[in-house]
């Protein structure tokens, strides 16, 4: 969509459907679908006569050639009344943001830290579309000793977005000659009138009927610490946990006229909570001898883990009323609402050892082995093991080589075995019940109790998805 989509004066769109019919109509009748001014009857060879009588639609010429625009009652009563109306410019505004930090930071030979409090507030180009942010910094990185050093970077954000912004798209439906109040002041649901086809569309009337609400808080961070050992050996640890919460609350009134009938209040409402965590630890030793052999050695061993909690109710048909919008759900009629819940969790873990070795910055060797498990897995694949190895020539480094316009070159030969773990349901693997058939319907079963002879019922449950132990 594109917020900034130029729209017709009211002369300029009187025009654009004058030229759309008239091309519409394959030029048999050229100049029935313009003003019938004397110039336009010239200029296309008709009489007042032949245009009046084209389509048999009675009135004013004015109302006649705005029936054949497709204009709508309505519409043709603002014309003639002198009313128009610039949707474009009511519903658009020029965007400003707000955007304020503040930050402190510092350094010595022990300590590098800086710290961020900042507020965002995003007023949108559309009416409704606002947005407000508060964030809160911390990195922080610190020498203990000689041997140990420690860092941390943690990011916290609290986002929300209070309001209904304009749907531009619907908008568009409405003509420069359709007005958003009646005579009296008050707000319309038909701009354009009540004519069965399209009534327009009135973004300040629907939002008096809604309530939104949305956001999310998050939590990132990154702990790491590093120490040094004997003998050139280096030990790294990662710890990345993440937080998220999200939620959304959205209620439309049994007040609004269209939506009385179908329903008395309905809300939708859900909150998401995700977790997760990443962790590294890594040895590593780098070793030179004699200036010619170079050895690296990397040991790496990772976990991680994903939690996700989801709850959702559509609520609707709320006694004895619907005045407490979204705060209150227990008040709907439970057999018209609907209540989900959607809980993931994985674990995976990996295992790695590398080996590198050169000769005189000339011959290079990299062996690896990586084992990777994955708990969406079927339980006789739950890991794989991947093997690589790789040779390289730095020919560039040869006492023959001596040509200044390549200095650096190296011929490469690899060969190694990769995954993926990228499912779209983690729990494939797994056989599933459900109370839902093919259809969508949720079958049920019975039987006669013996005792009152009266049918009791009960919903059937099915298999729809066999396990893989394989995958």
């Amino acid at each position: 969509m594109r917020a900034n989509r130029k729209v017709y004066s009211p002369e300029g769109y009187l025009n654009f459907r004058s030229d759309w019919f008239n091309s519409k109509s394959d030029f048999q009748n050229p100049g029935m679908y313009k003003q019938p001014t004397p110039k336009n009857l010239n200029r296309y060879g008709i009489t007042i006569e032949q245009w009046r009588d084209h389509t048999g639609v009675t009135g004013s010429d004015t109302e006649i050639w705005l029936g054949r625009l497709g204009l709508f009652p309505q519409e043709i009563e603002n014309y003639l009344a002198g009313k128009t109306f610039d949707w474009y410019k009511h519903n658009f505004r020029t965007g400003i943001i707000h955007d304020h930090t503040i930050s402190f930071s510092g350094a010595n030979d022990r300590v590098n830290y800086y710290m961020s409090v900042g507020y965002l507030n995003n007023e949108g180009l559309r009416h409704g579309d606002d947005y407000q942010a508060i964030r809160a910094n911390l990195k922080l990185d610190g020498k203990v000793n000689k041997y140990l050093s420690i860092g941390a970077n943690v990011n916290f954000q609290d986002r929300k977005s209070d309001g209904i912004a304009v749907d531009w798209n619907n908008q568009l439906a409405n003509s420069p000659y359709s007005l958003p109040v009646d005579d009296e002041g008050d707000l319309v649901l038909y701009p354009m009138g009540y004519n069965g086809l399209n009534g327009g569309w009135n973004y300040e009337y629907e939002k008096q009927f809604r309530e939104r609400e949305s956001g999310a808080t998050v939590l990132n961070s990154i702990l790491t610490a590093k120490v040094t050992l004997p003998f050139n050996i280096t030990y790294s640890f990662n710890f990345s946990p993440r937080y998220q919460f999200d939620h959304y609350r959205n209620f439309e009134s049994s007040e609004h006229p269209e939506w009385k009938t179908s329903h008395n209040g309905y809300v939708r409402r859900y909150q998401t909570k995700r977790f997760e965590w990443n962790l590294n630890n890594i040895i590593n030793w780098d070793y030179t001898l004699h200036n010619k052999h170079h050895f690296n050695v990397t040991l790496s061993q990772k976990a991680e883990e994903y939690r996700s909690w989801h709850d959702e109710i559509m609520a609707r048909n709320f006694q004895p009323n619907d005045a407490l919008e979204f705060h209150n759900t227990g008040n709907a009629d439970s057999s018209q609402s609907s209540f989900s819940s959607s809980d993931t969790h994985s674990t995976a873990d990996a295992m790695l050892a590398r080996l590198f070795y050169s000769y005189d910055q000339r011959y290079m060797i990299t062996a690896s082995v990586r084992r990777y498990g994955y708990s969406a897995f079927g339980t006789s694949n739950p890991r794989a093991t991947f093997p690589a190895i790789a040779l390289a020539w730095l020919f560039t480094n040869e006492k023959f080589w001596n040509w200044p316009s390549m200095s650096m070159g190296k011929l490469r030969l690899s060969w190694g075995k990769n995954g993926n773990r990228s499912l779209s349901d983690i729990y494939t693997a797994l056989s599933n019940l459900n109370v839902e058939w093919a259809d969508g319907s949720a079958k049920t079963q019975g039987y006669i109790d013996p005792s009152t002879g009266a049918l009791v019922e009960y919903q059937a449950l099915i298999i729809d998805r066999l396990a893989n132990p394989n995958l």
